[in-house]
């Protein structure tokens, strides 16, 4: 009889179907049952027609297994039993939480975890794989955080090994579209595309490309950027939402922190860094005649500590603001108001505007917030004919 120690694993096997997409179109289980638990466990193709269930017994004494599932029409050794034995050293079982605060192994051994970040190296060559396993056998960490989808970036410029999703034909963007992209924003300058924020694009397409792909070719540019959009609507759908979710909702940080956000860099939800020069070159230079009252503030708009206030951080967050209007607009339209309806149009319209720019930002709904409690202190006010009644 086959032997695995507690807490260790074990493995059962069977050729199987291998026609059509065997990762999707098949299953494969595994029960496996002792006098102390029963288990179900689910398959997975592993190529070459194979496919295995893992398993880890989780007391010592004798289990029983069956396979089965609609990945083969003859399943191999569909029943078997094996001997879970005693841990060896160093097999302490798994990680629990002891005691609602701690971490613990299975047989109470106490469990402090060290990490370290790794994030890239499932997608570098095996060599590096092996050398990055060896130096964490041999060092103090004990926990790793890695990506699972492949990360494009300054460290990580090299195509994946293997990808965990369908890559589809794996031809990427085709010669006419690439070019068309590249004409307009060369594909060095997407090294410094960040999500919340385009301006790291949009500063390298004004200052070297704008002149000869964009200026006098605004008819070109529009019909290629329709075309674009009605190929890959997606695509153009996401690009809006991840530039304006700031907008949208109240509990997006993205808009606070796109450009990084501390005191020392003065960076934050209220943009105070000092970025102006003279005509002759030289910095304007920041003077504070309250500097204790000057770091307060700091820590709230550049350090962000609004965060943690409840309901008084909804007057930082531009969401609040695009929302009330919003509201205040439909509020004069039900009490057909229509004379405060159209003036809401104006604060509406500029938000229209934003919602075509490059990054959210609180300081761009200054206006907002100057209108609004005009806005809304016209439903506090009644007309001759009744609360209904327009305004003269």
């Amino acid at each position: 009889m086959q032997t695995v120690e507690k807490w260790g694993i074990f493995e059962v096997s069977s050729k199987g179907k291998s026609d059509g997409n065997p990762f999707l179109d098949y299953t494969m289980t595994a029960i496996f049952k002792s006098d102390k638990e029963e288990v179900t466990v689910n398959g997975f193709y592993d190529g070459d027609g194979v496919y295995r269930a893992r398993f880890m017994p989780s007391y010592e004494g004798i289990y029983t297994y069956v396979i089965g599932g609609d990945f083969s029409d003859n399943i191999e050794e569909k029943e078997g039993a094996f001997e879970a034995v005693a841990p060896s050293m160093g097999n302490h079982g798994p990680v629990l939480v002891k005691d609602k605060v701690h971490f613990a192994y299975a047989d109470e051994t106490p469990y402090f975890s060290i990490g370290t970040t790794c994030y890239t190296w499932v997608n570098q060559p095996l060599e590096r794989q092996e050398q990055t396993l060896e130096t964490l056998r041999n060092s103090a960490f004990n926990k790793i955080r890695f990506c699972f989808f492949p990360k494009f970036y300054e460290f990580n410029t090299k195509e994946p090994l293997s990808y965990p999703f369908e890559r589809g034909s794996g031809e990427g963007l085709d010669e006419e579209t690439w070019q068309t992209l590249n004409h307009y924003v060369p594909h060095e300058y997407w090294a410094n595309y960040y999500p919340p924020i385009s301006d790291g694009v949009k500063g390298n397409v004004a200052v070297t490309t704008f002149g000869g792909a964009w200026e006098g070719h605004m008819g070109q540019l529009l019909a290629d950027w329709f075309r674009l959009g009605v190929r890959y609507p997606n695509e153009y759908l996401d690009a809006f939402l991840e530039l304006t979710r700031g907008y949208w909702f109240p509990d997006d940080r993205s808009y606070a922190e796109c450009l990084g956000y501390g005191t020392e860099g003065r960076l934050g939800t209220v943009y105070t860094h000092n970025i102006g020069f003279l005509e002759d070159g030289t910095e304007i230079l920041h003077e504070s005649k309250l500097p204790w009252l000057e770091e307060q503030l700091e820590k709230v708009v550049s350090g962000n500590a609004y965060y943690d206030w409840p309901v008084i951080s909804l007057l930082f967050k531009s969401a609040f603001y695009f929302w009330a209007l919003f509201l205040v607009w439909l509020a004069f339209l039900y009490r057909r108001q229509r004379k405060q309806a159209v003036l809401c149009l104006f604060p509406l319209l500029y938000m229209g505007t934003l919602l075509l720019g490059p990054v959210v930002q609180m300081r761009y709904v200054f206006p907002f917030i100057q209108s609004l409690p005009v806005l809304a202190g016209l439903l506090l006010i009644n007309g001759e004919r009744g609360s209904y009644a327009d305004i003269e």
